[in-house]
């Protein structure tokens, strides 16, 4: 019995993925897929949508203060959350 070092699995995991994406998902992703990009009309913050037939994944930017306080609750000082 083989064990796995749970790196290991996580590469072997996803070499199998990027194969399988690579095989199937050119034709697919040129012809059904849409990215649609825009602006929060209350924030002003820019998005990017992504439309796979009724799958959708909304990445949203993110504002100066949320970034330097996620950055500070995990240790970083300030001047370092600035950058």
């Amino acid at each position: 019995m083989t064990l796995y070092r749970p790196n290991q699995l996580i590469l072997q995991t996803s070499l199998v993925l990027l194969i399988s994406l690579s095989v199937y998902a050119p034709d697919t992703l040129a012809q059904k897929d849409k990215i649609i990009t825009g602006e929060d009309p209350e924030t002003g913050l820019k998005y990017w949508l992504y439309d796979n037939n009724g799958f959708f994944l909304r990445l949203t930017q993110r504002l100066p203060d949320q970034t330097r306080a996620y950055f500070e609750a995990r240790g970083f000082d300030q001047a370092s959350s600035d950058i």
